[in-house]
């Protein structure tokens, strides 16, 4: 019933295509405008900390603030996580829910030991819920252990080039080393 949903109201506004090429051209536009009118680096004000403007075809960075500043990954955490669980384990296999995902402080979706889910529903509850119970049974059922799960994403973010990342968790929690 929820996907109908969707549909419905993406029907409502031309379609998914016409959201992406509305959305694709507003960014060119700006990107235009950025180079046309001389707007400088000095004259880009963004409220978030750090922040990067990356040409997508080439990598090359058009602009950065605070770009080399080491900070708390948080929620992205959760995107390696993912990342991880479906290089290495079926999205459709079962997951039994141990009893170190349950409770895990914050976002959570209440996972309950022994409950049983696919590891696609797991992913779900952790990328659109943030769900840090649902990221921490996805660790323990594809590495083993959270603190193996670690190894393989550090492991994984080396293959990347990722240089300056380090994760200690797959839910982004504050710890140390990560």
């Amino acid at each position: 019933m929820r996907n109908n949903i969707v549909i419905k109201q993406n029907a409502e506004y031309g379609g998914t295509e016409f959201v992406l090429k509305t959305v694709f051209m507003t960014l060119c536009i700006a990107l235009a405008l950025f180079l046309c009118l001389g707007v400088s680096a000095d004259d880009i004000n963004v409220s978030a900390h750090a922040a990067a403007l990356i040409d997508a075809d080439s990598g090359r960075v058009l602009w950065a603030k605070n770009a080399d500043e080491q900070m708390s990954m948080a929620s992205t955490t959760k995107i390696m996580t993912a990342l991880v669980a479906i290089e290495n384990a079926d999205i459709k296999g079962e997951v039994v829910i141990p009893a170190k995902a349950v409770g895990v402080e914050g976002s959570s979706v209440c996972l309950k030991e022994g409950e049983i889910l696919t590891l696609e529903e797991l992913l779900y509850a952790m990328l659109l819920e943030s769900a840090n119970d649902a990221a921490a049974a996805i660790a323990i059922h594809v590495g083993g252990s959270i603190e193996d799960f670690a190894l393989m994403m550090n492991e994984r973010a080396a293959e990347m080039g990722l240089e300056s990342t380090s994760f200690a968790n797959p839910h982004g929690l504050d710890a140390e080393g990560h």
